[in-house]
């Protein structure tokens, strides 16, 4: 108990936190502490309470904060000024127009998941849409200056995290399966079921550490992998390469292993000058190759009795929006399928029916895209599409540097490409971690270089 209590006083210290640079430094802290205590033996820290209530708190925080200074500034009778008073650059102010009424638009479009999915859908867009949105919008009210002490301690923490995580991978595989996991420990679904630190589907085992799925610890990988890039040098940030390779290996998540050798090409090509021409189409096709072998390499499982290939949800998913007018434009309300809340909602409209013959009903979409799509409908879609698309280029347009541009944008398309294959963008806490990701790439690279003053 004395430990659920401690970290609920981050929680509030975060909410009255004086300076943006401290609550982000908690946030981040409150998020590691949520991601750790959600994939770990909660009997064993004893911080059930804080696992389950902890995000209502950080959440809310990122609302009144930022809304305090917006409604202030309206007051005044200039939102632009409220912006800039909260150090935006003039790019970054959502007193654009189209940005400005897109997110008003994503704000009361959470009454239509109150209507729709009642009090838990509602939350639940308020965490995976709403609050993503703001809290964009918030990391980018932070100087340069204040963020390079976070950047560098979460890049170190994510090194740090990739061995441990490496450690009991090693363990778990080749030695204990069941190494630190008591007999009375559930995974974070609340599936009332032993769990395990590998799965097994048909003849292919997957390695899913504490994370109850074995995309996420891919997903753990990769973010690890791009915050450790921003932090590190050209040479050092090669490190916690093979760390990551032989994780997202054991996970044999093939959206994870692509968007993996594509970062890992990038790295290589991107300081390449036409000159070597060669070179580039040489490692191109290198990545390419290597993309395509990891694919089909990792294609044995459609035949699995447990597993259901992504292209027949994916189309059924299609037809289904596309059956309805209603549908397509309104959505079924956010959470119709997957997790809602601690219960885990299954459609009856869509059954679907694996390689082996086993019927299944559809229970989460694995892509984020075509979930908002389903969820929300093309009037819920368009603003998010429209509010990303123009805060996104108006954040690349606060930095000189060239380099530091084009790493952001790669970053911004493998998040993407991910999002493709996993429902990451709407999925707490990788919410909180994407925009602190982005708006670390337009740190100045020259600082991190820079040694410290003894």
């Amino acid at each position: 108990m004395l430990v659920t209590y401690m970290l609920f006083a981050l929680c509030f210290l975060a909410i009255i936190s004086p300076k943006p640079a401290t609550f982000l430094g908690l946030a981040v802290l409150l998020s590691a502490a949520y991601l750790v205590a959600t994939n770990a033996p909660i009997t064993v820290l004893g911080i059930e309470d804080f696992v389950r209530y902890s995000k209502e708190p950080l959440i809310l925080s990122v609302f009144i904060r930022y809304g305090a200074v917006l409604i202030n500034g309206s007051t005044s009778g200039s939102i632009r000024r409220a912006s800039r008073c909260y150090r935006f650059g003039p790019a970054v102010s959502i007193a654009n127009p189209i940005a400005k009424w897109s997110l008003v638009f994503i704000l009361l479009w959470a009454l239509a998941s109150l209507k729709m999915t009642g009090i838990e859908g509602f939350v639940g867009y308020l965490r995976g849409i709403a609050f993503p949105a703001i809290l964009l919008l918030y990391v980018n009210s932070i100087d340069d200056s204040r963020l390079f002490v976070i950047a560098r301690r979460i890049g170190l923490g994510c090194f740090l995290a990739i061995v441990l995580i490496g450690v009991f991978a090693a363990i778990h595989l080749n030695l204990d399966p069941e190494f630190g996991i008591p007999d009375s420990f559930r995974n974070r679904l609340d599936y009332y079921s032993a769990y395990q630190s590998v799965v097994e589907y048909g003849q292919v085992r997957r390695y899913q550490s504490f994370f109850g799925d074995p995309n996420r610890v891919a997903l753990v990988s990769l973010l690890a992998l791009w915050f450790w890039s921003v932090v590190s040098t050209d040479k050092m940030r090669w490190l916690i390469v093979p760390f990551v390779l032989a994780i997202i290996w054991t996970t044999e998540s093939r959206a994870g292993l692509v968007v993996f050798v594509l970062w890992c090409g990038y790295l290589l090509l991107r300081r390449t000058t036409w000159k070597k021409i060669p070179f580039v189409i040489f490692v191109v096709s290198l990545v390419a190759a290597s993309a395509g072998w990891a694919w089909v390499t990792h294609a044995s499982r459609s035949g699995s009795v447990e597993e259901i290939s992504r292209d027949l949800i994916w189309t059924s998913v299609a037809n289904h929006a596309l059956s309805s007018p209603r549908v397509l434009l309104v959505g079924e309300g956010f959470g119709w399928i997957g997790q809602r809340g601690a219960n885990r909602v299954e459609s009856s409209e869509i059954e679907l029916t694996s390689a082996s013959g086993r019927e299944s009903s559809l229970n989460v979409i694995d892509n984020s895209f075509l979930t908002l799509l389903a969820d929300l409908g093309l009037m819920g879609l368009i603003p998010i599409a429209l509010f990303y698309t123009h805060i996104l280029r108006a954040m690349s347009l606060r930095v000189g540097d060239s380099l530091a541009r084009r790493d952001f944008f790669v970053i911004v398309f493998l998040l993407g490409v991910w999002s493709v294959f996993f429902d990451a963008l709407i999925s707490f806490p990788w919410t909180l971690f994407f925009p602190v990701l982005l708006r670390f790439y337009l740190l100045p690279r020259k600082q991190f270089a820079k040694r410290r003053p003894r």
